[in-house]
């Protein structure tokens, strides 16, 4: 969790010295790198190398985060604002839903 931390420490201090310019863009390449290291560290049987793509992990996942946000208070009317980040907030409780539901399924798979 350490390294996680390292590289989403990296990642804040990046996203906040960047001027506000090309938000979408960098969301993509956030979601590209926390996509490929995921990739890569799931098949990865080596403790090492895993141990290095839990930074690049951790940089994409703060960058996906905060830029997702970022990008849906700037363009979203302050009407809606309330509740489309209550929408928003709601993948935290999927995220431990879907771990749990993964959990079963891998203990199911491996008997």
């Amino acid at each position: 969790m350490s390294v996680s931390g390292a590289g989403a420490m990296v990642g804040s201090m990046v996203l906040a010295s960047l001027p506000n310019r090309k938000r979408g863009l960098m969301l993509m390449i956030s979601c590209v790198v926390l996509a490929a290291a995921l990739i890569v560290f799931s098949f990865s049987k080596s403790f090492v190398l895993s141990l290095i793509m839990i930074r690049p992990i951790g940089l994409g996942q703060t960058g996906r985060m905060t830029l997702s946000s970022t990008l849906l208070q700037y363009y979203v009317k302050n009407e809606y604002l309330g509740r489309v980040m209550a929408l928003s907030m709601m993948q935290f409780g999927f995220t431990s839903l879907s771990a749990f539901i993964a959990g079963q399924i891998t203990e199911a798979v491996e008997r």
